[in-house]
């Protein structure tokens, strides 16, 4: 620590009481601190943008699942109705749907294909299911993230 060549004792004392101010402190934390909670606030803003888009997906996919206790075979309605009650720039090859067969408990046990009994002798459900994908372009960060919405029903 250097030395101070002074004969006035008011100068060191003086010296003294700045070295253990606080005054200022508080602004000199903030503005270390501030990039950090921009960083935060703007990440839970672009989680929030995506996860509405999500929500809007899911909305879309229950369309195209509410069009397929219509008419089950007719995918093209289905896809249609699901493109049509998007939000956003989702077509027909965002969209796709899948048959899956399950037993009356649930389970897929002992199936071969959507006809036909379970073992426990139950009847098999047919099950459609509707997928919207979107790829989701972030704000803050760069890059893409693939959002999908699915909804599902028994259509027998």
């Amino acid at each position: 620590m250097p030395e101070f060549q002074t004969d006035n004792p008011t100068e060191i004392q003086t010296l003294l009481r700045a070295a253990r101010s606080r005054c200022g402190a508080a602004a000199v934390e903030f503005a270390l601190l501030l990039p950090l909670f921009t960083v935060i606030i703007l990440g839970i803003f672009d989680y929030g943008l995506a996860m509405f888009r999500k929500m809007e997906l899911v909305a879309a996919a229950r369309s195209g699942a509410q069009m397929a206790i219509l008419d089950p075979s007719d995918t093209t309605a289905i896809t249609s109705a699901a493109v049509s009650s998007a939000e956003t720039d989702v077509d027909s090859s965002n969209v796709s749907t899948s048959t899956s067969c399950e037993c009356q408990d649930g389970t897929t046990d002992g199936l071969s294909g959507c006809t036909g009994t379970c073992d426990d002798g139950s009847d098999t459900r047919t099950i459609l299911t509707v997928n919207i994908s979107e790829d989701f372009t972030l704000k803050l960060f760069p890059g893409t993230i693939s959002i999908t919405g699915s909804a599902s029903v028994r259509t027998d």
